[in-house]
This record gives structure tokens, C-alpha cells and sequence, in this order.
């Protein structure tokens, strides 16, 4: 029943390509290094492996190479070709090259659903990597102003999978790398969508974090900020219209605090992991904010921290309006607010404190991400994958209701410098919502697990 479920959810996405495209063959491809007579997909597929997949927060991807050269348990090759050459067409600014990718992305499609006609087939690792890398090719090859129905859809698709898998998709590094890998993509899907986890999901989470260590694929740090943000997308489900939290500002209040309180507590074990430098003040350079700049290890460190950063915009954000909506409805009825502990007066400047604070270190992160792009020593192709995991958080801050005016005008400055100078097109259309007082909130872009689907709470960063 769960196998046809999922052949039933991607049928829809195979009506709609057929409708585009007529159906090509499509050749095999082998590994090997990338010179001038090699094809596009050999190309490609190199690129996708030596280049994009170690710079990717999907570990999975990383055991890429050794998987396909197992007959007995890899992905469909169209389905890694999809991305593959999606993502290097986006690279090498060569659109034309997408129509390829979208008959890699058919064929991948069709083989599939032929591998989920048996549950002995749905439960293998290559079957699942096939719908990580299809829902890869959907984020990279969605247009930003509508909706992400084939991407829910293998999402939706996803969420049977692993349940189907079970406990044992746990007994390998591999499979716990996917399965937290696909966990990510459910949650950028629920967030997006305002909804809770599915409760399957959080079984098999707690099953998974109830070993008597952590995974092998995953730290302690990581599981810790997965727990948050379930908490987190928990939260803004019962904020929504008619759910429990709707109108109930007091609870909202406790328990957004309650959340900041354990990011930032998230932030100290990451400080004593990965801190970061504050370099000298220089107001000469044009990406930095009053001449601010930290270093990071790593890209990856990088990320890590703003991603807190953003959650914590997020909550206050949420804690402060709160607040004030109680507070209004205080004054109209003349009483004082239940159940709400005296130093709650302060909560409009704590929230626009600690929202200065992680903005600041948002765009103080900026330099770092320009500078990777601009050396001359990295490469351009995976510097330009990197630099888009500003792409949400500068988002955030230049609308962030909280943020000094001159920190969401700096913001909006990066994006534009990021859209129009460096070609990142999700910057330029931001831009361009903010110029014309468009919401953010109904639009979804897609730079990748930055695919960034905007009004969500997490991206799954690609």
C-alpha cells in the first residue's frame, strides 16, 4: 500500500514532463577526470562528485563515488545525472544545458517507480538516495514565484519511505546519513508548510537519539539543533489560525523564550567547537557593516552559526509580537496578564538586544562568504554554491521588523551586490520584492538543502 502511494504521488510529476518534453534515451556515463573530448555528462557528473558534493551539507553524498560502483545497491543513474547537470548548468551559466537535466529527471522518474513495486526493493538504500537526488534536482530546477509542488511531492513520498525503512536503515553510517538527510528535507517541507512532523518521523528521530551514542554520521551539536527546530516548527504549527496557540499569546511567549534560551545555549557548545575571529575593524571594505568581519573555520562553520543566528531572529521576533498583542488586549480589558512573570516588561527591548546582536553577526559573516568567491585560489564553482547559504539569512534581516534600518538597508545592499554582481538570481528577485513592498512570506526560493523555500522556518541548504 505504501509503495503505491508514493508510484501514485510521482506519477503526477511524470503526466507533467511528458507534457513538456517527450522522452529521450539517455547514455551511460562512467566516472572519470574531466577533459575536453569527455561528454557533458561525464562533466557533469565529476563536477557533482569532486566539486559540489564535498561543499554539501547532505553527507550522504559524500559516500557518492563508492556507491555507484556498487551493481547491487546504487541510485538510479539518471537520478544523479538530473542534479548533476542542473547544478552544473546553473554553475557554468548555461541554461540551455536544463533541458538535458529535466529528460535525466524523466527517465530517473520512471525508473524509480519501478523500483518501488516491491517493498524489498523500496526499503534499499539506492532507492532512497534516488528521491534525495530527484528532490535535489526539484529544488535547483524550481522558479521562485509559485508553488514547490513537485518538490512536497517526493517529500510526501519520502516521509513513507523511511518509515517503511525502519530501524534498520539505522545499522549503517550510510543509512543514518540518509535518513537525517531526508529528516531535513521533511522539515524545510513542514516549516514551509506550517505544519508539525509527521509522527512516524519523530518516532524514528527518538529511536535514533535513545542509542547509547550519537549516530555515526551526525554530532552531538547537529541532533541537538535538529531537536530544536522540530520544537521550533512544533511552535509556529500551534501558532497558526484555530491551533492551540492561536490567540493564546502567554503560551507563546514561554515557550519562544524557552526555545531562544536553548539555541543559545546551542551557540555556547558551538563556540567551544568552532569559534569564530573578529577581525580589526576596516570600514574601507564594501561588504562589511561599520567595517565589521569574523573568520570561520570553515564554510560549513559558517553556515552553522547563522543558522542559529537566523532561529533566534525567528523566536524573538515571534516572543515580541506576542507580547504586544497581549499587551493591547491587557490594556482593553484593564487587568494585568495571567500567569506572566514581572520582568515579561522588558521583553520588547530583550527581543530588539538580542535581534541587533544576531543580525549584526549575521552580515559580519559577510566578508568571510564574499572573500571565498573572490579568491583566486578557490574554486568558483563551489564558492558559488557556498555564498548562497546567505542568501535566507541576509533575507532575514532585511526585513526583520526588529533590525536597525541600517542593518536591513546593508542587508538588502549584499543581496543586491550577491544578485546583480555575482549572478545569483534568487538575490536579484529578493531585491526586486523588496523594492516593489512584495511579502516574503508567500514566495519560495529555491538555492538549496540555500534551496531556500522563503516563509520557511529551516532550508535545507544545497
Amino acid at each position: 500500500m505504501s509503495s503505491q502511494i508514493f508510484r501514485d504521488l510521482t506519477q503526477v510529476t511524470v503526466r507533467k514532463y511528458h507534457a513538456k518534453k517527450s522522452s529521450a534515451a539517455v547514455p551511460s556515463p562512467k566516472i572519470a577526470s574531466a577533459n575536453p573530448s569527455q561528454s557533458l555528462e561525464d562533466i557533469a557528473l565529476n563536477f557533482f562528485i569532486k566539486v559540489y558534493a564535498p561543499s554539501s551539507p547532505s553527507a550522504w553524498l559524500t559516500y557518492l563515488e563508492s556507491v555507484l560502483s556498487n551493481a547491487n545497491n546504487r541510485p538510479s543513474l539518471s537520478a544523479v545525472l538530473a542534479p548533476a547537470i542542473a547544478i552544473f548548468s546553473h554553475e557554468q551559466k548555461r541554461p540551455s544545458l536544463m533541458h538535458i537535466a529535466r529528460k535525466y529527471y524523466l527517465a530517473a522518474i520512471t525508473e524509480t517507480s519501478l523500483g518501488l513495486t516491491s517493498i524489498q526493493h523500496a526499503v534499499k538504500d539506492s532507492t532512497l538516495m534516488s528521491i534525495n537526488l530527484l528532490t535535489l534536482f526539484e529544488a535547483r530546477a524550481f522558479q521562485g514565484r509559485s508553488s514547490p509542488t513537485d518538490w512536497t511531492i517526493h517529500i510526501e513520498g519520502a516521509v513513507e519511505l523511511i518509515r517503511l525503512r525502519g530501524n534498520d536503515q539505522f545499522k549503517s553510517v550510510l543509512g543514518q546519513a540518509l535518513f537525517l538527510d531526508t529528516v531535513n528535507n521533511i522539515r524545510t517541507s513542514c516549516a514551509q508548510r506550517r505544519i508539525a512532523l509527521p509522527a512516524p518521523i519523530m518516532d524514528l528521530l527518538q529511536t535514533l537519539l535513545q542509542n547509547d551514542s550519537p549516530p555515526l554520521s551526525y554530532g552531538l551539536l547537529e541532533i541537538g539543533v535538529g531537536n530544536v527546530v522540530d520544537n521550533i516548527i512544533e511552535l509556529v504549527a500551534r501558532m497558526q489560525a484555530g491551533a492551540v496557540y492561536d490567540k493564546n499569546y502567554t503560551a507563546v511567549i514561554i515557550e519562544g523564550r524557552l526555545l531562544d534560551s536553548q539555541v543559545t545555549e546551542l551557540c555556547r557548545q558551538l563556540w567551544n567547537i568552532q569559534a569564530y575571529s573578529v577581525l580589526p575593524t576596516d570600514i574601507s571594505v564594501v561588504w562589511r557593516y561599520n567595517g565589521l568581519a569574523h573568520e570561520y573555520e570553515n564554510p560549513q562553520s559558517a553556515r552553522l552559526w547563522n543558522l542559529l543566528r537566523m532561529l533566534r531572529l525567528y523566536l524573538n521576533k515571534w516572543v515580541c509580537r506576542a507580547y504586544k498583542k497581549a499587551d493591547f488586549e491587557q490594556e482593553e480589558k484593564e487587568g494585568k496578564l495571567l500567569g506572566i512573570d514581572p520582568d515579561f516588561q522588558h521583553i520588547p527591548e530583550t527581543a530588539v538586544a538580542n535581534t541587533t546582536r544576531m543580525a549584526e553577526d549575521i552580515l559580519s559573516s559577510v566578508p568571510y562568504f564574499a572573500n571565498l568567491i573572490l579568491s583566486e585560489s578557490s574554486s568558483s564553482s563551489s564558492m558559488s554554491s557556498t555564498v548562497r547559504w546567505l542568501i535566507w539569512p541576509l533575507s532575514v534581516v532585511a526585513v526583520s521588523p526588529l533590525s536597525p534600518v541600517s542593518m536591513q538597508s546593508h542587508a538588502r545592499d549584499c543581496l543586491r551586490r550577491l544578485g546583480e554582481g555575482m549572478g545569483l538570481v534568487q538575490g536579484v528577485e529578493i531585491i526586486n520584492m523588496l523594492d516593489n513592498s512584495e511579502t516574503l512570506e508567500d514566495w519560495y526560493a529555491s538555492n538549496a538543502n540555500v534551496h531556500w523555500k522563503k516563509g520557511s522556518l529551516l532550508m535545507c541548504w544545497l
